[in-house]
């Protein structure tokens, strides 16, 4: 408490065109975190400044890179769609990517069971919950699950291996990156 207490103080307000890019953290916890730290004026300023990534980039229109042919489970994470209400963004880069086909799962909108910690210190309710969600990527046949969260990415790809099942599990954002890394879109070509 006491570094963010001291990162809190030394913040100064942004720049309104400047965006704290997060792939993680939700706007109401960074505004609960600067509340709790005593930087109330300051809170609304950063909570409104802070962006998933692939926010940015379905608001910039990635641009279209090479086949990646692929089949995807897309699991929505419980702190993008619950917590920041950012639902589209994520399918929006799925979807720049040529070859990606999406199922978003059966009951996506809900917990993968992982819920940050919630799975190791709850091993017995998070670990049905998993298996729950599993069962769904599973059901939806598809080659490699996505979510943009790395604590479901956890979860889901920790449930998948102790099945023994083929499928892995990426970032939205790897998907495309594979998409520009084919397309020999990065500085020196293809690789």
């Amino acid at each position: 408490l006491e570094l963010a207490r001291d990162v809190a103080a030394e913040h100064r307000p942004p720049d309104p065109a400047t965006r704290i890019l997060l792939g993680v953290v939700s706007r109401p916890l960074l505004r609960r975190v600067c509340l709790a730290v005593g930087r109330v004026g300051r809170a609304a300023t950063v909570a409104r400044t802070v962006r998933d990534v692939t926010e940015l980039l379905a608001a910039a229109g990635p641009r279209s890179g090479a086949p990646v042919e692929c089949r995807v489970a897309y699991d929505h994470p419980c702190h993008l769609l619950h917590a920041q209400r950012v639902e589209r963004a994520p399918l929006d880069v799925l979807a720049a990517v040529p070859g990606v086909s999406v199922t978003v799962v059966d009951d996506a909108a809900e917990c993968c069971g992982g819920a940050g910690i919630y799975g190791l210190t709850h091993p017995d309710l998070g670990g049905r919950i998993g298996r729950d969600k599993v069962a769904a990527v599973r059901r939806a046949g598809c080659d490699v699950a996505a979510t943009p969260n790395p604590g479901c990415m956890m979860q889901i790809g920790g449930g998948l291996r102790l099945e023994g099942a083929p499928e892995g599990v990426v970032h939205p954002v790897e998907l495309l990156d594979e998409s520009y890394r084919r397309a020999g879109l990065y500085r020196g070509g293809a690789s």
